[in-house]
């Protein structure tokens, strides 16, 4: 299982576009509960210079991925691909044209999705309501808040003055008179509700005048007043109720107040800069700013490399706050002013386009279609190559690379994989001997200090020499019960690849009379410069073989099978499917017919695809590319691979098809045969 995707939690799309009257804009329209989204780029409409602009808002649950990484579930940095993915929604309106680009940015702050569907109208107007749009991040709103400072002790300064003196506060748009009563003073007769402080038997000090003042006004359900713990005369005055209005402020001459508004209410959050805010500015700890695809037919799928910008997010150096996706400057409209257009609903683009790139649409969350929704789809190449089946020795037919060998050591307890309690995640040891008087079984005894060099009957341990060429550690017994220290030839150091699973690496040379059986002793490595006084895990073998030139070309075809294919599965389910290769002209003796298991073809390069049968749509492509994630396992028993099959619309028939790379075409061969299942959504 090498592919895993993580579908969007919220979208939207935000635009300053006209509405149908071409007078007034829409930048207070939101589309968070349309299943499209919508880019373009509109030029000369309205006027022969007009800007129109729409751009898509997305954000996806970083959380998901970095805890799947931290449950193994995909690998850690470094080892695997993020990509995102969004898919073309046809339309029958002008789509862009000629050459252009769209980026996906970062985007700085926190957004709502918001409930509109309008995508022609604009009729979804927020106004303060759940959802974001060109203006507004969020449309909850803010509380204005009041920072009131008392500063006198004398507490004729705060003296209404016969209602002439007065703090006016407001709960979202409604006034309050709040004035001070220090035993004769009378109320205002103002616009508003009039509330008394009583401060007439409070005590001369700043802090019982402000702690009148806090308590007569906290007993209001229209604030929440509350003394600053730091400083007793100082009162932080909260309006219940979002909204705006002007500021609080003082009616009249009140010597012993200052006042200091430390929040605006406001109906929504704007955007610090209209049609969003975005990370625009590479530094040091943030080097990848935006990410881009060029189109030539505005058709296309949207796929992005966005590998560094979830790295980020799933360190936590950047605050996941989703994507902008839209087109790139130089492709939006032009734009040139004086004036400051945060307002207005332009942006200021000198190096725009004076030609329109028209929709581009795109489907969104709320798509019926199970794989048209918006995605990050990560890809890593999960593929283990184990050769104990197709060992070979060291052949000067052979570069370097293709000398090597791999063997893995699967660590079950109780039929789970798990790691070895003594070396966990550490590097773990190897060690090569030849076999015993019938080659059953590793000479030596590797669980104790004695050692004794080739025992009467035992294949000649000089039968495996030391490649001169490969600058590979190796394992090999000789004669020396002591061997080197300094250079160690004699234990491959083997490493952890994932839980319960260790892979070593190495290479042999075969001697005039080389080995048939070789046995591989796993080991903790405490005695790896005498590596038969180490705790030893397990023993196994196998049988090198050696590397032949031909001398015609092979054109082979192949005989496949899923020995364990089912009917159907469940869309919660991962399965692994075991693919049984033999070549079609594969011809056994009659005592090979008899006697033997016939034993399956490892395929070295070997990918898989499931299309849907219904339609034939591709819900898994060959992933042959750079991220190899569909490229198949193998080991002594054949090739396998495991499939996730929530990638798959419960409800449908599958098919499996396979291709094997060819390195005399340098071509992937697609094979005929085809394999079908279900999948189903069973509630049990």
């Amino acid at each position: 299982m090498a592919i895993k995707k993580y579908y969007a939690i919220a979208d939207n799309t935000i635009t300053n576009a006209y509405k149908l009257n071409l007078s007034t804009r829409a930048t207070g329209a939101n589309a968070g509960a349309a299943d499209i989204m919508e880019i373009y780029s509109i030029y000369g409409r309205q006027s022969t210079s007009s800007a129109e602009i729409s751009r898509a808002l997305i954000k996806f649950p970083v959380s998901e991925i970095t805890s799947d990484r931290s449950n193994s579930k995909i690998p850690a940095s470094g080892s695997v691909k993020f990509y995102l993915k969004l898919h073309n929604a046809e339309h029958s309106k002008t789509v862009p044209t000629g050459s252009f680009t769209i980026v996906a940015e970062p985007i700085s702050a926190d957004w709502e999705e918001g409930y509109g569907l309008d995508l022609e109208a604009y009729k979804d107007i927020t106004n303060g309501n759940k959802g974001s749009n060109w203006i507004a991040r969020k449309g909850e709103g803010l509380q204005e808040i009041t920072k009131v400072t008392f500063t006198s002790t004398n507490k004729a300064h705060y003296a209404a003055g016969a209602g002439a003196n007065y703090i006016i506060a407001y709960n979202g748009n409604r006034a309050y008179n709040l004035w001070f009563n220090n035993g004769s003073d009378s109320a205002p007769s103002a616009d508003g509700a009039e509330v008394e402080v009583d401060i007439s038997s409070a005590g001369s000090s700043t802090a019982a005048v402000a702690s009148e003042f806090q308590s007569t006004t906290n007993a209001l359900a229209a604030f929440d007043s509350n003394v600053d713990p730091t400083n007793s005369a100082i009162v932080y005055l909260s309006s219940s109720l979002e909204g705006g209005h002007t500021d609080t402020s003082v009616e009249g001459t009140i010597s012993g107040i200052t006042l200091a508004v430390q929040q605006d209410g406001n109906n929504e959050i704007p955007w610090t800069k209209v049609g969003g805010d975005y990370i625009t500015t590479a530094n040091a700890a943030y080097p990848y700013r935006w990410f881009s695809q060029s189109f030539t037919s505005g058709l296309e799928d949207i796929e992005i490399d966005i590998t560094q910008m979830v790295e980020l997010w799933s360190a936590g150096t950047v605050d996941n706050y989703g994507l902008g996706v839209h087109l790139s400057g130089a492709f939006e409209p032009y734009f040139s002013t004086d004036f400051d257009p945060t307002y207005s609903g332009y942006i200021q683009n000198t190096t725009g386009s004076t030609v329109s790139y028209y929709t581009k649409r795109l489907f969104a969350r709320g798509s019926q279609y199970f794989y048209k929704r918006p995605a990050i789809e990560a890809r890593w190449d999960s593929s283990k190559k184990d050769d104990r089946g197709n060992i070979f020795y060291s052949s000067s037919l052979a570069g370097v690379n293709d000398n090597l060998n791999t063997l893995f050591l699967y660590n079950y307890v109780r039929g789970q994989l798990a790691n070895i309690p003594s070396i966990g995640t550490d590097a773990i040891y190897v060690s090569f001997y030849s076999g015993s008087a019938d080659n059953s079984v590793p000479t030596g005894s590797l669980q104790t200090s004695s050692y004794t060099p080739n025992p009467p009957g035992a294949h000649s341990r000089a039968a495996i020499e030391l490649p001169t060429t490969l600058p590979y550690q190796w394992v090999v017994d000789d004669d020396s019960p002591d061997p080197p220290i300094s250079t160690n030839p004699y234990v491959v150091t083997g490493a952890w690849v994932s839980t319960g699973i260790y892979s070593a690496s190495f290479a042999i040379t075969g001697a005039t009379n080389p080995l048939t059986k070789i046995f591989d002793v796993w080991h903790d490595g405490t005695g790896k410069n005498h590596p038969w006084a180490s705790v030893e895990f397990a023993t196994s073998s196998f049988e090198p073989l050696n590397m032949s030139a031909s001398y015609s070309m092979a054109e082979p075809t192949y005989h496949l099978k899923i020995t364990n294919l089912k009917d159907s599965y469940s869309s919660s389910e991962n399965a692994r499917f075991n693919l049984f290769i033999r070549e079609k002209n594969w011809k056994p003796t009659i005592y090979t017919t008899s006697k033997t298991t016939i034993k399956s073809k490892s395929m070295l390069s070997a990918s898989y695809r499931v299309f849907r049968t219904i339609d034939a749509h591709e819900a898994i492509p060959y992933g042959t590319g750079s991220n190899l994630h569909t490229m198949m396992s193998y080991d002594n028993m054949g090739n396998y691979f495991d499939v996730d099959m929530s990638l798959l619309e419960p409800g449908y028939a599958y098919a499996f098809k396979f291709s094997f790379y060819d390195s005399s075409l340098s071509s992937w061969i697609e094979q005929p045969q085809t394999f079908k299942f279900r999948v189903e959504n069973y509630e049990h």
